[in-house]
């Protein structure tokens, strides 16, 4: 159960992670795109400073220092994507190794499972052959003292001395001996 939660939440990181670079990554087109508009924003104001001769320099400054500020955020923007890219795949290895470990629990799970499921099927066997073997010595001497009471004489009815639908390897003794081989290795 922990495990699962393990990997629930190394799925819940990376999710995270992802939401995170994809944030980050439409932030740097958002700021390339304001750098491009502040660009031309600056051309117009130099423009109409030089054509119509008027003092604009307060908000040249400012589209300048803006522009500053968006060329600092991308300038870093190749350092912080490759980190976030780093991170996204450590965090894919995290799920990975989390659902391993899941697989791993689980596989142990059924190997348990799968040995008491193969000594109960194993016991099964054993019950029916030995009880397939009793049977088929029970009907035996049934007809064996039918047999002598007919030899001496009478004729008795001693009710079926079949097995009827039973396969016949339920009352052999190697099929008792494999049973019995089947608990041994089962346990």
């Amino acid at each position: 159960m922990s495990n699962t939660s393990n990997t629930q939440q190394a799925k819940q990181a990376l999710a995270e992670l992802l939401d995170e670079q994809q944030s980050r990554t439409e932030a740097a087109r958002s700021a390339q795109s304001s750098r491009t508009e502040a660009v031309q924003r600056l051309s117009q104001l130099r423009a109409t400073q030089a054509l119509d001769n008027v003092d604009l320099s307060k908000r040249i400054g400012k589209a300048e220092a803006d522009i500053g500020k968006i060329d600092e955020l991308l300038a870093t923007w190749p350092d912080v994507q490759a980190e976030l890219a780093r991170r996204v795949q450590s965090a894919k290895d995290a799920v990975q190794v989390a659902g391993n470990a899941d697989m791993l629990a689980e596989l142990t799970e059924l190997q348990d499972g799968e040995r008491g499921r193969r000594l109960a099927f194993a016991e099964a066997i054993h019950n029916a052959a030995q009880c397939g073997h009793d049977l088929r010595q029970l009907l035996d001497r049934k007809l064996w003292l039918k047999a002598e009471l007919y030899a001496a004489g009478m004729v008795v009815s001693a009710g079926d001395l079949e097995m009827g639908n039973h396969p016949r390897y339920f009352g052999e003794q190697n099929a008792i001996d494999e049973a019995q081989r089947l608990i041994d290795e089962a346990r």
